[in-house]
């Protein structure tokens, strides 16, 4: 049997691994948007895919470092978004995009 404080351990152990098992699941794609509706962006990758994610509600959204929302976001902005999958959808978590120049 394991003592009191090798099973603390063993269980803190497993709560920061499914802590950082998560953080790691996010994926990222970079490229211009292609366009945003209420709910959802679409971004066409530099080698031409086009992949349209659903936007968490509390996703963080910038333009150009600054808070924004997702109606301030324009077609052909550039734009970074980190997505993860939650129940068989990828939903955009974080979306960093640039004005086009």
């Amino acid at each position: 049997m394991f003592s009191r404080g090798m099973t603390l351990s063993l269980v803190g152990f497993a709560v920061a691994c499914l802590m950082i098992v998560p953080a790691m699941a996010a994926t990222t794609m970079m490229g211009n948007i292609e366009g945003v509706e209420k709910d959802s962006i679409s971004v066409k990758a530099i080698d031409g895919e086009i992949q349209t994610f659903k936007v968490e509600a509390s996703a963080r959204i910038t333009l150009d470092g600054k808070r924004a929302t997702l109606e301030d976001l324009k077609t052909g902005d550039s734009v970074m978004v980190t997505t993860k999958k939650k129940n068989d959808i990828t939903l955009a978590v974080a979306i960093a995009a640039r004005t086009k120049s």
